[in-house]
């Protein structure tokens, strides 16, 4: 029952990463049976923050068996998820660690079948309240084995699927993030050229705002990047947050361009 539980909430925080990532992912979530139960789970969800599209498909989906599961991640990959699950391989085990590449799940039909049978002797305990165990205890190493089989050959789907071929060491992750913070910059500045053409925007007041946004990033970046002082990943903390409130600052800047649009 605990192998299920762990299955779930993987399958739920993945199909509304998935959701909230955007297209095509979201037109997508249109082919699935969406049956929304107000529950503790999203409850919990809600108290406390704004509800995203993510949230509410993935606590409305139902998968009672793996069949179901196999099904949502192949409505929202346009079928591309089984096939991809069997052939997943390790990146760290090849690329870090220099072992022998060998796809994650080596026998995917057998994996599928434990699953099931995982899924089929869950059903039993919780509902039909059993006399004897319905399974034998050469079962269980099996239960424990495909389930964790099937979670890394997934993650390293769907995150492929995400973020394409992701850095794997620290340094990559700090040169990736320090790539984005800098692309984030650039385009907050191309707008920032944009608003200072505009005739009734006060030049002195919007560099003021600007200095007083760059020293306000600065500082806060520091502060996020201070919780991990002195490690390797300080890098990727601080360009992180200057990416974040770059784009933040981007999109304020992109009101003043919209309303001289409209006439306004």
């Amino acid at each position: 029952m605990r192998l299920v539980t762990c299955i779930e909430v993987f399958v739920r925080g993945w199909v509304g990463e998935l959701v909230d990532h955007g297209e095509p992912y979201r037109s997508q979530a249109d082919k699935l049976s969406i049956g929304l139960k107000f529950d503790y789970l999203l409850s919990a969800t809600i108290d406390g923050k704004t509800l995203t599209l993510g949230d509410v498909v993935s606590h409305g989906v139902s998968f009672n068996s793996f069949h179901q599961i196999a099904g949502i991640f192949d409505k929202l990959l346009d079928g591309q998820f089984v096939n991809r699950l069997g052939v997943a391989r390790d990146r760290a085990r090849v690329e870090i660690h220099g072992l022998d590449d060998r796809p994650i799940i080596e026998n995917l039909d057998a994996v599928c079948q434990t699953l099931t049978r995982l899924y089929e002797v869950r059903h039993i305990l919780t509902h039909e309240l059993p006399a004897k165990r319905p399974y034998t205890s050469d079962e269980l190493s099996s239960f424990f084995s495909a389930a964790m089989n099937f979670l890394d050959a997934a993650d390293e789907v769907l995150t492929t699927e995400l973020h394409g071929d992701y850095p794997l060491t620290q340094a990559a992750m700090n040169m990736e993030a320090a790539a984005d913070a800098e692309a984030a910059k650039q385009e907050m500045s191309d707008l920032l050229r944009q608003v200072e053409q505009l005739s009734d925007v006060d030049g002195k007041l919007l560099s003021a705002s600007q200095k007083a946004w760059e020293a306000y990033c600065t500082a806060e970046a520091e502060l996020h990047a201070s919780l991990v002082e002195g490690g390797t990943m300080r890098p990727t903390i601080y360009c992180g947050e200057v990416a974040q409130m770059a784009r933040e600052r981007t999109a304020r800047l992109r009101w003043w361009v919209e309303r001289a649009l409209r006439g306004i």
